[in-house]
């Protein structure tokens, strides 16, 4: 009996040792097998990917190889050539935009020279004063001014009724996806921001209590900041000699705002474009040089700069477009356009989108009517609040 007990102790003894033999031996390959895993998919890719970028802050902004290893790696070098490729375009056309403001401001040497022009800013090539751009007048179409009348009364739900109403909700959801878009077309783009603003508040009230505060709070403390800013944009181009037609100040809307935060995954912070100005002048040439004063004036964002005259929207859409930073640090953007141009953006060809024909105005009519009384009879039927 002592016999068997000591030999099955021994044996006992003898399996814990290689149990523990073979659990070394897998930690061990699992070990390694980890550090070869992270050596190919990670610490390879990364060094790989940190000499390209590199390579690219000494100015070389060729095209970034795939790195291999895990798809994250090859998805951020295949968005740092992008990034590359973005930058050195915006380059290209801010080089080529200066260059023409230059060249504009040559040109304008020499008029003055001559005696042509008169470069206050303000007043048109005549002299006179220039009353600022108003809204475009809603055009007298029946299907418009039906249209019109039925968004208006949209707005006015959203902004009275019970924001719990599921009919309500339902008003703000087609305001939000589609009726905003109309409002815009029509060339009123103040009842656009009525609208989305409107839509916004009954639909995600959290997002817009955030959004108006921090906007509230921005508009507020910068009552003086606008002031100061519009005068040093005068002086620059009055100094430079670029004559301009008007001036113009806006602060972006809540809703806005909300759609660019989303969008973009930004934090209210870092919306740059919050608080803007538009310049209009005369001609084209006046706006590359109007672009050059400015960018002389403030420190321009280069990512930011976009050339829509050289290169217009699909829609026709023509501008110059720079976010700049003053000297307090805050940024804003500059717009500036023609007067043709801005005649084109508020009141073009889109305002005419609805009717091609008298048949087709008449079926357009017919149907925002129908709309408008169904309209009218849910607004009967819900509560005001409280």
């Amino acid at each position: 009996m002592r016999q068997d007990a000591s030999r099955f102790a021994q044996e006992t003894e003898q399996r814990r040792v290689l149990w523990l033999l073979d659990l070394a031996i897998a930690i061990s390959s699992v070990l390694a097998s980890l550090q070869i895993a992270h050596y190919l998919l990670v610490a390879r890719p990364l060094a790989h990917l940190l000499a390209a970028l590199r390579r690219m802050e000494n100015g070389y902004w060729g095209r970034v190889e795939a790195p291999g290893g895990a798809w994250e790696f090859r998805w951020l070098a295949y968005r740092f050539q992008r990034l590359g490729e973005r930058l050195e375009h915006t380059l290209l056309r801010l080089v080529e935009a200066e260059r023409r403001g230059l060249q504009g401001a040559g040109s304008r040497a020499e008029d003055s020279a001559l005696g042509i022009g008169n470069g206050l800013g303000g007043r048109d090539r005549r002299g006179q004063a220039v009353a600022e751009t108003a809204p475009p007048a809603p055009t007298s179409n029946e299907a418009n001014r039906l249209l019109l009348e039925y968004l208006m009364d949209q707005c006015v739900v959203l902004e009275t009724q019970n924001p719990q109403d599921p009919r309500v909700r339902a008003c703000a959801e087609e305001v939000w996806n589609r009726a905003a878009t109309e409002a815009e077309r029509l060339g009123n783009k103040h009842l656009r921001n009525r609208l989305e603003d409107a839509a916004l508040r009954v639909l995600d009230p959290a997002a817009w209590d955030l959004v108006s505060r921090g906007v509230a709070a921005m508009t507020e403390s910068h009552t003086d900041w606008f002031e100061s800013r519009e005068s040093e944009i005068r002086s620059a181009l009055l100094e430079a000699h670029v004559p301009y037609l008007d001036l113009q100040r806006r602060t972006k809307h809540v809703a806005a705002i909300w759609r660019k935060m989303r969008s973009k995954d930004l934090v209210l912070e870092q919306v740059q474009d919050i608080f803007g100005f538009r310049v209009i002048v005369d001609d084209e040439t006046e706006c590359y040089r109007a672009l050059e004063t400015l960018h002389r004036r403030y420190r321009p964002y280069l990512l930011r700069f976009k050339d829509y005259i050289a290169s217009p929207k699909a829609n026709g859409y023509q501008s110059l477009h720079t976010s700049v930073r003053a000297e307090d640090g805050v940024e804003f953007e500059i717009q500036v356009r023609t007067s043709e141009m801005h005649r084109h953006a508020n009141s073009g060809l889109a305002a005419h989108w609805l009717y091609k024909s008298d048949g087709a105005a008449a079926a357009v009519a017919s149907r925002w009517q129908r709309l408008r009384e169904n309209l009218r009879r849910a607004r009967r039927g819900v509560r005001r609040p409280g």
